[in-house]
């Protein structure tokens, strides 16, 4: 082989792999709903007071078309900066509504996804512990549609 055919392989071959290395993987994606579409979480806002133990809230997350017709089976993330795996860990997501309460329950880190069932509804529920008094926002998303809750525990 003759050096120009040599360093030609090489350019080629080493093109190759900088374009696999760096180009992202196709695993870590999911279908975004349509633009104009809408999701609600329900309810947008929870506060509690004096609270002593952990205590449970549920959410309920619904994904609509533009014509308010829902959307089944949506992909939609999930995510609260203070959640687990946070340091501060303010609360723990549960891929399920109840928590705790519910038997097999899953814990699940900030930015997990869900997809909706056959009406457009998911329903997940937050564990929040009795250590801080922290206001905080939990936002649900799919592509450029999104909807957040307010999650707060205060004191007298």
């Amino acid at each position: 082989m003759n050096k120009a055919r040599y360093k030609t392989l090489l350019y080629i071959v080493g093109l190759w792999l900088v374009f696999t290395l760096v180009s992202p993987g196709c695993g870590d994606t999911f279908d975004a709903l349509p633009d104009g579409s809408t999701i609600t979480i329900n309810p947008e806002s929870a506060s509690f007071n004096n609270i002593t133990s952990d205590t449970i809230q549920n959410f309920t997350i619904v994904a609509r078309y533009p014509d308010e017709t829902p959307i089944p089976y949506a992909l939609i993330k999930v995510h609260g900066p203070f959640a687990i795996p946070n340091s501060m860990g303010l609360y723990q997501f549960y891929y399920y509504p109840n928590g705790t309460q519910t038997l097999g329950n899953l814990t699940v880190d900030s930015g997990f996804k869900v997809q909706t069932d056959a009406s457009g509804t998911y329903t997940f529920s937050v564990v929040v512990f009795a250590t801080s008094l922290f206001k905080e926002t939990i936002y649900v998303e799919s592509g450029t549609v999104s909807a957040t809750a307010v999650l707060e525990v205060t004191a007298d």
